[in-house]
């Protein structure tokens, strides 16, 4: 968690330029933006976000994962796995706890 966190930090950390060659396409959610929430009651209120598909495995679009920070694929995908687990486990407890299998929701998380 820790490591997927800095490298998060590292990658906004990047240049505009460098974080833009990961940049959403028209039409898609996927990749890197900036947004602003505008009010006339508050400041601007500005974000930098990047939205990336994991799971499942094949409808990744890895033109979007970023190359820099170095490792950043490679912990997002050690970290897109590990969730998927927790997330199974925490199915299969709700599953149980309705009186059905553990693996009836669990299902749904295969990649």
């Amino acid at each position: 968690m820790r490591t997927m966190k800095k490298k998060v930090q590292d990658f906004f950390n990047l240049s505009l330029e460098e974080k833009k060659l990961y940049a959403q396409k028209p039409g898609s959610l996927e990749g890197y933006c900036q947004a602003f929430v505008l009010s006339e009651e508050q400041k601007l209120e500005w974000r930098d976000m990047i939205f990336l598909k994991t799971l499942p495995t094949h409808i990744r679009k890895l033109e979007f994962w970023p190359e820099h920070p170095p490792m950043y694929r490679e912990t997002l995908h050690d970290y897109s796995v590990a969730m998927r687990k927790i997330a199974v486990s925490v199915m299969g407890f709700i599953a149980m706890g309705l009186g059905l299998e553990a693996k009836e929701f669990s299902e749904a998380f295969v990649t």
